[in-house]
């Protein structure tokens, strides 16, 4: 339970930060996801539950991993061959299908017992043409949601005053997950003239991704506040992706990579005026 307050206070603390800033809600697709991740939260305990009364321990299990493994093969599918191409975008309107692919979210992730953040911004582009910025936000909104139904299905089966919860422990985790998603709010204020990055993957004509979504928030914030963008990665990141778009390769103004960079890839970034340094691997060591 201490968990669920936790992930509470930073996807609610980081949607306010998006609110203030005017970043742009799907209000219409984010409620009807949120009421279907109620929903999906509160069914897939129920499912897990009846699995787990009605099979062993290893069968439980066998079927949650089978089930992940498909929604893996979903996600990297997409990741490589769908993300970005129009013609297998769809543009979701309708208010029973919106709140069926909510519950069908967060069913699949309760009843898997995993965050789904990845799952959901798949999920989002995918059937609501939404960019990655915007799947991220809407997938922290359905976290809220999910989060919260979980905390009053506890109060409600006052499971809160027999956890033996530590409430001391649990206000300083909360508060410690709300300073640190107001790093990137407080980033802004800060005026420097280079900022160093890192990276966790590459794409031509997608751009720097990385793969936590509150880590890539709080860089992109602190970036707006930098005249210079200056990103320093080892050449085997070029041969991965991230789920979240942090830079266009046109936003940085300096690359700093080892000399096992393609050379193709040297002459891309020369094109769009990216000053590339190659240090030899051999004289770092």
């Amino acid at each position: 339970m201490l968990s669920a307050f936790c992930v509470l206070a930073v996807a609610l603390t980081s949607v306010i930060k998006h609110f203030i800033s005017k970043t742009k809600f799907y209000t219409n697709s984010t409620l009807f996801l949120g009421i279907g991740a109620v929903i999906g939260g509160v069914l897939g305990q129920f499912l897990f539950n009846i699995v787990k009364n009605n099979s062993n321990q290893h069968i439980l299990i066998i079927i949650q991993s089978i089930c992940l493994i498909l929604l893996l093969i979903f996600v990297i599918i997409y990741m490589l061959f769908m993300k970005g191409k129009d013609k297998y975008t769809l543009h979701i309107k309708n208010w029973l299908i919106t709140l069926l692919i909510g519950v069908f979210l967060v069913l699949s992730s309760s009843f898997l017992g995993i965050g789904g953040g990845p799952i959901n911004v798949a999920v989002l582009c995918l059937f609501f043409a939404m960019d990655m910025k915007s799947a991220s936000i809407n997938s922290l909104v359905i976290i809220i949601f999910t989060q919260s139904s979980k905390i009053i299905q506890s109060l409600i089966q006052n499971q809160l005053q027999t956890c033996n919860m530590d409430w001391v422990l649990l206000i300083i985790l909360v508060c410690v997950a709300i300073v640190g998603s107001l790093v990137a709010l407080c980033a802004r204020e800060f005026y420097v003239d280079k900022i160093f990055l890192g990276t966790d993957g590459f794409e031509k004509d997608v751009g720097f991704m990385g793969s936590d979504m509150l880590r890539s928030e709080a860089i992109e914030k602190m970036s707006e506040s930098a005249k210079h963008i200056i990103m320093m990665t080892d050449s085997s990141k070029f041969n991965k992706k991230g789920t979240i778009v942090q830079f266009k390769q046109y936003d940085i103004s300096t690359l700093i990579t080892d000399n096992d960079i393609p050379e193709d890839l040297v002459e891309y970034f020369k094109r769009y005026r990216v000053n590339v340094i190659e240090v030899n691997k051999e004289e770092t060591k």
